[in-house]
């Protein structure tokens, strides 16, 4: 029901840009939601709905509904690449982590965001990936947009008549037992959303945070019917400004990103003493300089999460409830990424007799890589609560890597296929 009525809503207004909020994505390989359309949608705001929900070809692994699921890193399954290729991008800056391949750098605040945009690898754009269109609520020329919202779960019981819908498992009796009646859900959760523009004749300014803070309840499969809980809160703060100079729109934007958790992988079906408390700090910069020449974009991002176990030398069931667990041991310790980027676009027009219109572009990135990673000293493997093996692991370790990558292409659009793109 909940997919039949999303659509409806897509149907009534169209997936792409309108003219005012036209993207350099080609509407050939990009689906876009806009912010009318986020604002019909229950929970539209939330990217990780966008990708349950709404996005094509895309396979998302965390279970979302309402924002559940803004605390997780995303893992996100597009045409067939893997989890650690999908990329992330803020008004097109890169944003994708260098400590967790696949997920964001940073996320911007959700108030700011009046764009989704999802585009697949294709040789008409240079980007792929997943999006976020910066804009402002509609404000006067200087003024506050303040959101808040708060949920209270369980406020009332079943719809009278409704249990006949609940119809036990369709198999034997003994496995309709098995089902456990408790579901993860949220406990409580408050949003706070600011969204600012002071008025600067001099500059165009704008400001955003978000606050969320939550409960979440997870089930413990180690005991039949029970349940442990996970608080956890998330800080966005995001300062945009733009101004022209000379033939130059210029952008600078910063983005910071906190988010803490007690139970990091409880999203996975994990055991609460395999899970991991997880404080994560990031900070993105950036520099935009376009004109009808050129484009070239400068940023830095700086990451850095401690991860500490629940349970020290805990001991490993292999007899798993789903199998998704039998190598439950995450790395864990301090771990920091730094990484540079720098896009450059030239854009070329020529009229021979038959027009032609493209763009060269470069890429760079630099990251270097950090760790302090600790280990348990060992680990008892169980099979059917019967001692089995046991893991002896080496010791801490200190480490550092480095890495980078160039890229660089051509693309053009004879006459002939301008009037088709």
């Amino acid at each position: 029901m909940i997919h039949f009525l999303l659509a409806t809503i897509l149907f009534l207004t169209s997936p792409f840009p309108s003219p005012r909020e036209a993207s350099p994505l080609s509407s050939l390989t990009t689906f876009s939601l806009s912010r009318f359309q986020m604002e019909m949608i229950p929970g539209g705001f939330y990217f990780p709905t966008f990708f349950e929900n709404l996005a094509p070809a895309t396979t998302f692994l965390i279970e979302e509904s309402n924002g559940f699921a803004l605390l997780d890193p995303p893992r996100v399954y597009f045409e067939g690449d893997s989890i650690t290729q999908f990329s992330w991008s803020v008004n097109q800056f890169p944003t994708s982590s260098s400590l967790n391949p696949g997920t964001p750098g940073v996320i911007p605040p959700l108030g700011l965001v009046s764009q989704l945009q999802l585009a697949r690898n294709s040789p008409l754009s240079s980007w792929s990936g997943m999006n976020f269109c910066l804009g402002t609520p509609p404000l006067s020329s200087s003024s506050l947009a303040l959101h808040v919202s708060h949920v209270w779960p369980n406020m009332g019981g079943m719809i009278p008549g409704a249990t006949f819908m609940l119809q036990p498992h369709a198999t034997t009796e003994e496995r309709d037992n098995l089902l456990s009646s408790i579901r993860r859900q949220f406990t409580h959760n408050t949003l706070v959303d600011l969204v600012g523009r002071p008025a600067l004749s001099f500059l165009e300014l704008t400001l955003g945070a978000t606050y969320f803070r939550a409960e979440r309840q997870f089930n413990d499969f180690n005991h039949f019917h029970q349940f442990f809980k996970e608080p956890g809160e998330l800080t966005l703060f995001l300062v945009q400004a733009k101004k022209k100079i000379s033939a130059f729109d210029c952008e600078f934007l910063t983005i910071i990103n906190h988010i803490s958790r007690e139970n990091l992988t409880a999203e996975l079906g994990r055991l609460p003493q395999e899970t991991l408390s997880s404080h994560r700090n990031s900070i993105f910069s950036g520099l935009n300089f376009s004109s009808s020449w050129l484009r070239a974009r400068l940023s830095f991002l700086r990451e850095k999460n401690n991860l500490n176990p629940q349970t020290i030398n805990l001991a490993k069931e292999l007899m798993d409830n789903d199998g998704e667990g039998f190598f439950p041991f995450e790395k864990w310790g301090e771990f920091q990424a730094k990484t540079w980027r720098f896009d450059l676009t030239l854009p070329f027009s020529f009229n021979l007799g038959s027009s032609l219109k493209g763009q060269f572009y470069i890429s760079l990135k630099q990251t270097n890589l950090t760790g302090k990673e600790a280990s348990h000293q060992f680990n008892p493997l169980l099979f059917n609560n019967k001692p089995y093996q046991v893991i002896i692991w080496q010791g801490d370790k200190d480490w550092q890597n480095s890495n980078g990558y160039f890229r660089s292409g051509l693309q053009a659009k004879p006459s002939f296929l301008a009037a088709w793109f």
